[in-house]
């Protein structure tokens, strides 16, 4: 098993974002801009490539985001389920997947829809939030 030092924060991220309707289908570009404003993992984006026993192999390749742990090597995924990927919330996959491929074309799409204002405030009343419940001692 993968040890990640913040690991109980993305699982209380992945929590958080459960609650809104729809997630994770559509929500991969906000989830890995939260993870990226609370944690500090870099951001990515390219394709989704579905192996040939996924539900999406017919569909092609996919335009998804992720982030990305440097550090360690690894992609950190929490809406990677959308694709019906099953088995985990959290997905932790070295950079070295045939699974996910970075492409700046589709970042560069990504950073023009973070730059909108009504996203930035959305991203930052969680971000606000998340920090705030992450700082306070459990009982």
């Amino acid at each position: 098993m993968i040890e990640l030092p913040y690991y109980n924060q993305l699982l209380q991220i992945r929590e958080l974002l459960e609650e809104y309707p729809g997630f994770p289908r559509k929500w991969c570009g906000p989830t890995t801009a939260l993870v990226s404003k609370v944690i500090g993992l870099k951001k990515a984006a390219g394709y989704y490539i579905p192996s040939r026993n996924s539900l999406y192999y017919s569909a092609g390749r996919q335009k998804h985001a992720w982030n990305v742990d440097n550090e360690r090597g690894f992609y950190i995924d929490l809406s990677l389920d959308q694709f019906h990927e099953r088995g985990r919330k959290i997905w932790v996959l070295p950079v070295s997947t045939r699974v996910l491929r970075e492409d700046l074309n589709v970042m560069e799409e990504y950073r023009a829809i973070c730059k909108k204002d009504s996203f930035r405030e959305r991203l930052e009343t969680i971000a606000d939030y998340m920090k705030k419940d992450m700082e306070e001692p459990v009982p």
